[in-house]
């Protein structure tokens, strides 16, 4: 009897928690005409509104940001928050994008920032 609840635990432990990817990677260009790859930026990874990873661009304006986020109690907001000076912030919701693009790719990620006026 002890056995059967012990099984029973452990399959309902792995039936309500699941995880998922968040991240993704991608490239962070200027809307400058050009679209010129912007280096150096910085890609704030965030899950729920948390700060859960860091990055930066490299010379081609590449970026990769990628965690495993717990479903267990619902999937988390996954954003991206972008900073570079001379440029205008961005915030990137890819919970948005995966809600409203069946194709969303996370590892084909474009992100624009608009320069400083």
């Amino acid at each position: 009897m002890k056995t059967k609840f012990i099984i029973s635990l452990l399959a309902l432990s792995f039936l309500i928690s699941c995880e998922t990817p968040a991240g993704g990677s991608g490239t962070v260009m200027s809307l400058d005409g050009n679209f010129t790859p912007i280096q150096n930026a910085e890609i704030i990874l965030t899950l729920d509104n948390q700060n859960v990873d860091t990055v930066y661009t490299n010379n081609k304006g590449n970026f990769d940001t990628f965690i495993i986020a717990s479903c267990a109690m619902g999937c988390p907001d996954s954003k991206l928050l972008i900073r570079k000076n001379g440029f205008e912030n961005k915030e990137y919701n890819i919970t948005q994008e995966e809600e409203i693009n069946p194709n969303f790719d996370h590892d084909d990620i474009k992100i624009f920032l608009s320069p400083n006026k």
